[in-house]
């Protein structure tokens, strides 16, 4: 989460002067003031929150025209004690800023206008939940703690409705358009054959020779690998001693 707009949020401006702002979160935040009741009313009031007391004496924030509360879920046994407020302000701005300006009668039109109704519960570990469904689509949305991401996951479903009932019609088509290549069946070669010999060409190397046969013994194979032979037209470099001999001449 990036730190405060003091400089251009009138909110943030004065959540920063007493150390109440979304800095309080990082290293080198500004000093801290204690707050009164009156005091965290006024900021909270800031950003749409107000105080709440819960039966032990100890405050939330909540937002009822987005459905927030801060703490939420199972921290909800950790409400802020009266000398807890600048606490309970600065957990108030985080949520302010993750859940985003969506309020709930915003939520509800839109998902109408997508075909999805909004559902909400008060679940005892998670807090508030929201999800949407749709009969038409016969889909619900998971549960989600902001109604943004209900109302971004609603949108997805339809996208991806859409999708489905354009390209199914049109798959044989594009099928037909695939290049021949990729039909496996017509990826089976037939095993690769040598070239029939020409008459007349040229006798295949010694080495690729047929087996001879020897009249009293067995067959033997010819791997061309035989030293070669000794030819009077090659002259053989001379020794040592003969060139020695060679330059005393």
């Amino acid at each position: 989460m990036p730190a405060c707009n003091c400089y251009g949020d009138p909110a943030d401006r004065e959540l920063h002067a007493v150390g109440c702002c979304v800095c309080a979160l990082y290293v080198g935040a500004p000093p801290q003031k204690q707050l009164t009741l009156e005091e965290a009313e006024h900021l909270l009031g800031r950003f749409g929150f107000h105080l709440e007391q819960q039966p032990d004496g100890r405050y939330v924030a909540v937002d009822p025209a987005r459905g927030l509360q801060t703490p939420n879920g199972s921290s909800r046994n950790t409400a802020h004690d009266p000398t807890e407020l600048a606490g309970l302000v600065v957990r108030a701005r985080c949520t302010d800023q993750l859940a985003g300006p969506m309020l709930i009668s915003e939520a509800t039109a839109t998902l109408a206008a997508l075909g999805f109704e909004l559902k909400t519960r008060d679940h005892r570990t998670f807090g508030r939940q929201w999800w949407a469904t749709s009969q038409v689509l016969a889909v619900s949305t998971s549960e989600w703690g902001y109604l943004k991401d209900v109302v971004a996951t609603a949108r997805s479903w339809l996208a991806q409705s859409r999708y489905h009932a354009v390209r199914q019609p049109d798959l044989p088509a594009i099928l037909a358009q695939l290049p021949r290549d990729l039909d496996p069946k017509l990826r089976e070669r037939s095993p690769r054959r040598s070239p029939p010999a020409e008459s007349g060409g040229e006798s295949p190397p010694a080495s690729c020779a047929a087996p001879a046969t020897l009249p009293d013994g067995p067959r033997q194979i010819s791997l061309g690998l035989e030293a070669p032979q000794k030819s009077g037209a090659v002259k053989s470099w001379p020794t040592r001693r003969e060139a020695r001999r060679k330059r005393r001449s």
